[in-house]
């Protein structure tokens, strides 16, 4: 008994050490091939668990490549050993659509898992939500339990069920802990920090970048340390630290520099333009978008070029370069629509109906709004269709036709009070209120005017019911 218990932990001993060795060559080596992040902690366990059970002179070379990176001797130990799930995970670090190719043979609830990761890492998230759909997940493996909430949780944050989302993320953080799966749990911690980040938990969202950032370094990931300094930045740039925003950005630049993740590289340049542009630093937020967009364009990724295009055109917006901005923003909304991300089609589409309107393009600008809420119609993601009621709202309110744009300011204000958003709401009473006015309808005028002011003041005097409350008190005396 003591002897068997003694060859178990030196076999343990010996499988973390051969892990750790060759999880950071394989992802070193996977950073210069592919350009996915995908990673099967389980098919590593298990094919070092395996060579190390038949410790043949082969088995020990083969174990030795593992850890250079090397790979090609030990996808044919798997293809013999009819590990086929293992195989096709190892080879989607270097060959991820030969890899696809072999998961799609393979009729397993696992292999139908990461298949849909690998998907999802390639950019086909249509595809990878398709098959994850209505999995019956309770017999599997921890693992594969945790890598389909965690995609789910993915999706969720797309679609803005943030509780849905954080709740799954979370979930696939505890399970791949306990798989020992210690890169996906750092993923896990990220997408979790992101969730935090997004609705505004700041606290929460650093302690889960600190985390990652932990982990990755930890076990020699400089892709996902890159990434969460990125996100780091990013939560300093919401919290208007700049200083320390910047720091972050540089620290993810020069890692994405020295692995060569030139896309990485790109993405980090634009969100650096954005801090840059909340500084009012126009010029050198400019010239980051401008960075990035060159690295897009040359790598051919669309959604890069549209986030590097749809960040110029904020840029002309702030200085109000309205005729420089339109470009910008019409390449940004052609470039989404090849990328099925509705969040961000329905964000440049809206922003292009603004820029139309300030340059009174009305007809224009009603075309592209009317564009945007029948694509939107189904699902809108994280944009707010009210924003595009309210717009066509002041496009008919400027058309002087009084009845369309109070119907769809009433619109507008249904959903933001359905979603809490009281500012929009506020807003879109007060423009009611002017309908009134313009009418002769004081008295209504009046109360409409009050109920904007309730929801300008829910939570704190702001500018905007300061300008209500004039309104309000010019009115009165105008009655008078």
């Amino acid at each position: 008994m003591t002897i068997a218990v003694f060859v178990l932990f030196w076999e343990k001993l010996a499988r973390d050490h051969y892990f750790k060795l060759s999880s950071k060559s394989l992802i070193f080596h996977q950073q210069k091939v592919a350009p996915s992040a995908y990673f099967c902690s389980f098919a590593l366990h298990r094919t070092l668990k395996f060579l190390l059970f038949f410790p043949f002179k082969k088995n020990k070379k083969i174990l030795l490549n593992l850890a250079l990176g090397k790979i090609p001797a030990a996808l044919k130990f798997l293809h013999k050993k009819r590990l086929f799930l293992e195989e096709a995970s190892l080879m989607a670090l270097y060959h991820p659509e030969k890899a696809l190719h072999l998961l799609e043979t393979l009729d397993t609830l696992p292999a139908r898992i990461e298949r849909a990761a690998l998907l999802f890492e390639l950019g086909q998230k249509n595809q990878a939500s398709d098959l994850l759909d209505n999995l019956d997940l309770k017999k599997l493996p921890r693992y594969f339990r945790a890598k389909a909430a965690y995609y789910s949780a993915q999706f969720s944050l797309s679609d803005a069920d943030m509780e849905n989302a954080s709740q799954k993320a979370a979930l696939s953080a505890s399970l791949f802990k306990k798989s020992f799966a210690f890169v996906e749990e750092g993923y896990a911690y990220l997408l979790l920090a992101t969730i935090f980040r997004v609705s505004a938990v700041e606290d929460v969202s650093h302690l889960m970048f600190r985390q990652a950032v932990k982990l990755f370094h930890q076990f020699h990931h400089p892709a996902g340390e890159a990434d969460a300094f990125g996100g780091l930045g990013m939560l300093w740039t919401m919290r208007e630290n700049f200083d320390d925003a910047l720091a972050y950005f540089q620290k993810s630049l020069e890692i994405n520099q020295s692995c060569q993740r030139h896309t990485a590289e790109a993405f980090v340049l634009t969100q650096k333009a954005l801090a840059l542009l909340l500084q009012k630093n126009y010029d050198e937020a400019l010239a980051c978008a401008r960075m990035a967009l060159d690295i897009h364009t040359k790598s051919d990724n669309n959604k890069g070029q549209a986030f590097a295009h749809q960040v110029c055109a904020y840029v002309y917006v702030e200085q109000q370069l309205w005729s420089q901005a339109l470009p910008e923003a019409l390449d940004a909304a052609r470039l989404y629509q090849h990328e099925g991300d509705i969040s961000a089609i329905l964000d440049s589409l809206y922003l292009t109906a603004r820029i139309q309107f300030e340059l009174q393009s009305f007809s224009l600008a009603e075309k592209t709004l009317r564009s945007l809420l029948k694509q939107g119609e189904n699902s809108s993601g994280c944009f707010h269709l009210a924003n595009a009621y309210s717009l066509l709202g002041l496009i008919f309110l400027q058309k002087n036709n009084l009845a369309r744009a109070k119907a769809l300011f009433l619109k507008s204000a249904s959903l933001e009070q359905k979603n809490e958003r009281f500012s929009g709401a506020a807003t879109d009473y007060a423009n009611i209120g002017l309908i009134e006015t313009k009418l002769g309808h004081i008295s209504q005028a009046l109360k409409t005017y009050e109920t904007a002011l309730t929801y300008a003041s829910a939570f704190e005097e702001t500018t905007l019911s300061e300008l209500i409350r004039q309104k309000i008190e010019s009115l009165k005396s105008d009655a008078e």
